[in-house]
């Protein structure tokens, strides 16, 4: 008798704890930020402070709010053509998803 009132509480046990693993999977932050990259054309010089590319490059994130902190350039990829250029903004929140976002530039 004894050994079945502890298969009952381990059952027991084992249930509350796949219950409350399926909630805390449930309530996670899944959703990376957005960038919003101006459409406003830049001309950018290779070796040009990256700064003159952040401008008015935001981000935002629905739990973590404004993020825009974290935006940073990933890459500058020159095309073919040696005219124009595509930057690859990233940003990530504070559950570590990640976003990234491209803009062609002079």
């Amino acid at each position: 008798m004894k050994e079945k009132h502890v298969v009952i509480l381990l059952s027991l046990a084992v249930v509350i704890l796949a219950v409350l693993s399926g909630v805390c999977v449930i309530m996670q932050d899944h959703d990376a930020p957005v960038i919003t990259v101006p459409e406003q054309e830049i001309t950018y010089v290779e070796g040009q402070d990256e700064i003159k590319l952040m401008d008015n490059v935001t981000a935002w994130d629905d739990k973590d709010k404004d993020v825009t902190s974290y935006v940073r350039v990933d890459s500058i990829i020159p095309d073919k053509d040696g005219k124009t250029a595509v930057v690859v903004y990233a940003v990530y929140d504070e559950s570590n998803n990640i976003a990234k976002a491209k803009r062609v530039v002079n």
